[in-house]
């Protein structure tokens, strides 16, 4: 169970893990939030990772403890308010904690930042930093945070490693400090909030940087192949029958379970294959497109304007399937299971 707080701006809501820097995450409403949050665990991890600490994503729950009332800044985009809990007295083995999770955060950041291109994806209207902007940005911003630490620092140059690491010791070393938990500094931030604040914009932006990442080329297409036809049947037995003795279809496998039935035929060199499915309500059949990346390019779509929807697991990985304007049905998923498809092939349950 996590114990996080809700942080509810007129537009805009974030929901933030008390004793995790960095993971905190925004939508219109608090449920949105808390699915947001969830969702974002999976990449959450690596920071928990990185500092040697042990994070089950898996099996997280939130306990919202908290509901502070949020800003202008919230609104933003921006989780600046102090919780309660983040003035409590600061014990040493916590303030380590705090500090290692900031620097994996920082580490985490360094490495999508060494491999990133340097003109990223732009969004729907062209906006959105480059790169190197980013990486500007975030430094200038630490350098305005470090004041709400008592701390007076330059903002170093993104090419100088030996500043840029000086400068993180400083902050680090504040971070790490025992204390009543209250702000350092008149008008400051308490070291809890710092983290938080500090961890949250690094990864933030680390993640943008991660789904603006155009790693396919120019002239690649959109998806990387159209594997599946999941078409609408109201007797699968029956249709399956069909397809096979009279149209000439290898059947590759008929499953029942959960109380649906669904049958493989091929009726050409595969992809893609034909699904007859009685679950699949309504008569339009669903194109199933594979992507390297799910998360990555529900992300691209969005840019673009998409709408999400439903995002699921099916047997070979994760799917998302969507509706267009016109009323055709799309979707795309992700083959993180590649083991899936001989578990079915062969089987004649019906």
């Amino acid at each position: 169970m996590t114990d996080v707080y809700i942080e509810s701006g007129s537009k805009r809501v974030f929901a933030c893990a008390y004793d995790w820097p960095g993971w905190c995450r925004s939508a219109k409403d608090e449920a949105g939030a808390l699915a947001a949050l969830g969702a974002y665990a999976p990449r959450y991890a690596p920071v928990a990772r990185g500092a040697r600490i042990s994070f089950k994503p898996g099996s997280d729950a939130f306990r919202v403890r908290e509901h502070l009332r949020g800003s202008a800044s919230t609104d933003f985009g921006v989780p600046g308010k102090v919780a309660g809990q983040d003035t409590k007295p600061l014990a040493k083995a916590e303030a380590e904690r705090l500090a290692s999770l900031v620097r994996s955060a920082w580490t985490i950041f360094d490495t999508v930042l060494a491999s990133a291109p340097a003109s990223l994806r732009k969004g729907p209207r062209g906006g959105g930093r480059d790169r190197d902007k980013i990486a500007d940005h975030v430094l200038a911003a630490e350098a305005a945070y470090v004041r709400k630490l008592g701390l007076r620092l330059g903002q170093p140059d993104r090419d100088d490693r030996a500043a840029v690491r000086e400068f993180r010791k400083a902050i680090v070393d504040i971070l790490r400090t025992p204390s009543n938990g209250g702000p350092l500094v008149e008008k400051g931030w308490p070291q809890r909030y710092a983290a938080r604040r500090i961890a949250w914009h690094v990864l933030d932006h680390a993640w943008e940087i991660e789904d603006r990442s155009d790693t396919r080329g120019i002239d690649s297409l959109a998806f990387e192949s159209l594997d599946f036809v999941y078409h609408p049947s109201r007797n699968v037995k029956r249709d399956l029958t069909y397809f096979t003795d009279v149209l000439g279809g290898r059947l590759r496998f008929a499953v029942a379970g959960m109380g649906a039935r669904v049958a493989a035929i091929e009726l050409a060199p595969t992809p893609p294959l034909l699904l007859l499915a009685d679950h699949v309500q309504g008569d339009t059949p669903i194109l199933v497109f594979r992507v390297p990346n799910l998360r990555q390019e529900l992300s691209i779509l969005s840019q673009r304007g998409w709408e999400r929807e439903a995002t699921f697991e099916i047997p070979h990985g994760p799917i998302c399937s969507f509706h267009t304007p016109g009323g055709q049905r799309i979707a795309v998923y992700q083959l993180t299971r590649p083991q899936a498809a001989a578990t079915f092939e062969g089987r004649r349950d019906f």
